[in-house]
């Protein structure tokens, strides 16, 4: 079961252009700082050399530092081969979206790899629903999501063009735990 990697001009061309868009706000930081991402399709193979998914649709990779001085992005997007041959442009798109989210500018032009914005079991979300305020403004994401993608097609056919959606995420408060102190009780004079 061999696991190869190849360059893809269309999921580059994608990643440039998704970059470099200006009305993708949530690029800035990488368009500010001219980071350098380069793409790459991983081709999994079974024992019957068909290609098979690997689990990851689309990841992100930082190179670290020793390899810079030999290549020149400082990012890899990568694709599964198996999910980008069966998915359409939109599709092909969010993919491509969900990989550059997970890279985060800092200040100082400096990049690291952010975490998602949220992490959940879904058996948990099935029975319960949303239950937290985090859930809660997920699917009030996907709520408007829903009707902008509706009034998009039955408008253009196209929701490429359609600004991105703002939601405020309320982070629930945690209760501050109290100090744990190792006092000993001083020794009681006779």
């Amino acid at each position: 079961m061999p696991t190869e990697y190849a360059t893809n001009d269309e999921a580059q061309a994608l990643v440039t252009s998704l970059m470099n868009d200006t009305r993708l706000s949530e690029f800035s930081g990488i368009r500010n700082h001219g980071l350098k991402i380069g793409v790459l399709m991983k081709h999994k193979m079974d024992s019957a050399d068909q290609l098979v998914e690997t689990g990851k649709p689309s990841e992100v990779k930082k190179v670290p530092i020793q390899c810079m001085h030999f290549m020149e992005p400082q990012w890899i997007v990568i694709f599964d081969a198996a999910v980008w041959d069966q998915s359409d442009a939109i599709r092909k798109t969010a993919l491509a979206h969900k990989a550059l989210m997970g890279i985060e500018v800092t200040g100082e032009g400096r990049s690291r790899q952010r975490k998602p914005d949220i992490v959940e079991y879904n058996a948990t979300v099935v029975r319960y629903g949303a239950y937290t305020p985090v859930l809660t403004s997920l699917q009030e994401a996907f709520q408007l999501a829903g009707r902008r993608v509706a009034q998009s097609v039955a408008q253009s056919g196209d929701v490429s063009d359609s600004p991105p959606i703002e939601v405020s995420v309320r982070r629930e408060r945690r209760p501050r735990r109290a100090r744990q102190t190792n006092t000993v009780p001083d020794e009681e004079e006779t």
